[in-house]
């Protein structure tokens, strides 16, 4: 069964701001993965728009991705982002 067009967006959107966020931090997978208290499998899971994280885990991203200057809007590309 495919995802659909609205989760494959959501997917890529936490895909993006996880990768963003990390470029920002200056940090790895790793680094950023127990500063979230998960998995580098899955982080690089969330960073390779594999899975979405929990709900919970997207409210803590986007907390940290404000407090870091991030700013994303679902279905919007990211403003502030790292090249």
């Amino acid at each position: 069964m495919e995802a659909s067009p609205a989760a494959v967006a959501k997917e890529t959107d936490f895909a993006t701001l996880v990768r963003l966020l990390r470029q920002r931090k200056n940090q790895t997978q790793e680094q950023l993965a127990r500063t979230l208290d998960v998995t580098v499998s899955t982080l690089s899971g969330w960073e390779n728009g594999h899975h979405t994280p929990v709900r919970a885990q997207r409210k803590r991203l986007l907390r940290m991705a404000d407090k870091a200057g991030l700013r994303i809007a679902l279905g919007k590309a990211p403003s502030g982002s790292v090249e």
